[in-house]
């Protein structure tokens, strides 16, 4: 008789295969999640509404900012987040891209009305 029993999704894909697809995407978001942790620590809270870790690829973490002024606030971090990420998450990690994107100032705008 089968066990038809709800499983947790962090379980389903623990027990799949090392090489499949769902196992390489589970991997990939666990990593973006932990960087995403450690970004937020080291990055000033003030900025945190203006910014989101869009992605990893090929050894450089890739931000998108607000707009040009919340940019260069994060050019300022850039080398110190660069060195914390190295040590403790990401030692192949070579360089921080930081690009401009206005759609999250409309997400940030939605959660500060939402807060109201």
């Amino acid at each position: 008789m089968r066990n038809h029993q709800p499983q947790l999704v962090q379980s389903f894909l623990e027990k799949a295969q090392k090489k499949s697809v769902l196992q390489y995407i589970y991997q990939r978001i666990t990593l973006l999640h932990e960087v995403g942790l450690l970004t937020r620590k080291v990055i000033p809270e003030s900025l945190h509404p203006w910014y989101n870790i869009a992605n990893i690829h090929q050894d450089t973490l890739i931000l998108h900012a607000a707009n040009a002024n919340y940019l260069m606030c994060l050019h300022y971090e850039k080398t110190n987040l660069l060195k914390i990420l190295q040590d403790k998450i990401l030692p192949s990690l070579t360089s921080i891209h930081i690009r401009i994107n206005p759609a999250i100032i409309i997400q940030a705008q939605k959660n500060y009305t939402r807060a109201l």
